[in-house]
């Protein structure tokens, strides 16, 4: 997928659509899912983490995760 300064030359608020409801599907498939799933940086520390990944964790929300 491009990122915005890339994609090719059309009407900016139709890609920012398509691009939201991209982003929107790909969120909801990945919270639905039994998988654990999270995404963090260098340092250690966790940038995103779905509730199962919660779960698995043995807490209750994402904020007990993330901080």
């Amino acid at each position: 997928m491009k990122d915005k300064e890339n994609a090719p030359i059309g009407d900016p608020k139709e890609y920012d659509q398509t691009y939201a409801e991209s982003e929107n599907m790909h969120r909801r498939i990945i919270e639905s899912l039994r998988s654990g799933i999270f995404l963090g940086n260098a340092k250690g520390e966790f940038l995103y983490v779905n509730q199962a990944f919660v779960a698995i964790l043995g807490h209750n929300t994402k904020k007990e995760v993330i901080g």
